[in-house]
């Protein structure tokens, strides 16, 4: 599923770290990124050159990468600069931008505390649904 990283050697530069509410580890790392810098996606993409300002996702469904337009990509960057950072802040502006918080539980977990399904529409990739430790459903990419 999405070339999922369980160990990385260090994390995104810039980037905001959310934990799992379960065990504690680290649930995702969020980081914003200018057009022309380097990202780190992952085995077998390797180091890869931002088109585009943008953000990433990494760790939770391996590394996504999400162009934004400057509104957005504002929006997102006054959320990361909080002292703490809510992740529901970032799930208000698009949902993809935290897909490890349960807006239900009003947590964030891990991938290994969700039980996940990626669905596919004749033959093609569709979604990939989640459901929380404590049963909520949410869909986690699309």
């Amino acid at each position: 599923m999405f070339g999922l990283k369980k160990f990385r050697k260090e994390p995104v530069p810039g980037g905001v770290s959310f934990y799992c509410a379960s065990c504690g580890k680290t649930a995702a790392i969020v980081a914003t990124k200018r057009a022309g810098e380097l990202v780190d996606m992952g085995p077998p993409l390797g180091q890869q050159k931002q088109f585009a300002d943008g953000l990433v996702v990494d760790l939770f469904l391996g590394t996504m990468q999400y162009s934004l337009d400057s509104t957005t990509l504002d929006a997102v960057r006054a959320v990361l600069d909080q002292p703490h950072p809510d992740p529901a802040d970032l799930r208000r502006i698009r949902h993809e931008f935290a897909p490890f918080y349960c807006p239900d539980c009003h947590r964030s977990y891990c991938i290994n505390h969700w039980t996940t399904q990626t669905l596919y529409d004749d033959g093609f990739y569709d979604r990939t649904m989640g459901l929380c430790p404590n049963r909520h459903l949410h869909e986690l990419d699309d």
